[in-house]
């Protein structure tokens, strides 16, 4: 499945392919790089919440530990 997210920042758009209708990780837009807690749920962008750098670093150490 192809979910368009639209950066919240820059409204630069991004296809991300899923393997599965639902997401809950990190998102960084491909133009401006702000980073993002990403939320899908059957295929629909649930929750975009922005991340500092600091954050995203946090959460990288997290989810690849």
């Amino acid at each position: 499945m192809i979910i368009k997210v639209i950066c919240p920042n820059c409204n630069a758009e991004t296809k991300l392919s899923l393997a599965e209708s639902n997401y809950d990780g990190l998102f960084r837009c491909w133009k401006c790089k702000k980073a993002y807690i990403l939320v899908i749920n059957n295929n629909n962008i649930e929750y975009c919440k922005p991340l500092s750098d600091e954050e995203y670093g946090q959460q990288l150490e997290i989810n690849f530990k």
